[in-house]
């Protein structure tokens, strides 16, 4: 008898630990929703879990524990996960869906009313204090020749330099956060309105390079009166 129980005592401890040793899938997401080009960063929740696949929906995947990933095309997007333990057993947990928007759709959804307010606040004499450019985190100060400019209310910056030569840009309000700027010296691009006041400007545009989206380069203009 105290053979058999201890049998059987064995046998109950064996079945709780392997019931607890099964992996469960499991991880969440910083955001449901995202714009075209933006990171979405996965946290993985899962337990007893040895290898990680997971399957982003758009054709991509990782083995990463907590992988980051950038949707190009807008879409509804179902995110699976599947986690397999040592002894290869295996959990799917598939209940996350991120909804991606077009980044460009965003910004032309601004009126004419709100594109007059921000070409109105930037109409002006404006002095470039600072341009810098990070990369990955990591600024670096960049000089441009173009150390001043008049931003004109028919979207024209007429630009000078310390030697008094002058050059022409355009600049577009898109909305309330965002404007296209193009100079003949200096750096391109639509910019999101970081800062604008009577007497300052902050211009901030962030570019992912499409085949490495871990790369992000950030560049930083910032103007006074």
């Amino acid at each position: 008898m105290k053979k058999l129980g201890i049998i059987l005592m064995a046998s109950s401890v064996f079945a709780m630990t392997s019931c607890k040793d099964d992996p469960s899938a499991a991880f969440t997401a910083d955001k449901s929703t995202a714009q075209t080009g933006e990171v979405v960063k996965f946290t993985d929740n899962s337990t007893a879990a040895y290898n990680h696949v997971w399957d982003f929906g758009d054709g991509e995947w990782s083995t990463a524990i907590n992988p980051t990933h950038v949707y190009y095309d807008e879409g509804d997007f179902n995110v699976t996960l599947q986690v397999t333990d040592e002894k290869g057993e295996t959990s799917v947990f598939a209940n996350t869906t991120i909804v991606v928007e077009d980044f460009l759709d965003e910004l032309r959804e601004g009126d004419q009313e709100e594109k007059d307010a921000v070409a109105l606040m930037m109409t002006g004499e404006w002095d470039l204090d600072d341009y810098t450019i990070s990369y990955n985190g990591v600024p670096t100060f960049e000089t441009l020749n173009n150390e001043s400019g008049i931003f004109y209310a028919d979207g024209t910056i007429l630009q000078e330099d310390g030697q008094g030569n002058k050059s022409t840009g355009y600049f577009s309000p898109i909305n309330s956060e965002y404007v296209s700027l193009s100079f003949v010296q200096g750096p391109g691009g639509i910019y999101n309105i970081d800062e604008l006041s009577e007497d300052r400007m902050t211009l901030v545009n962030t570019y992912r390079d499409s085949s490495l989206p871990s790369n992000v380069t950030v560049s930083t203009l910032e103007f006074s009166k």
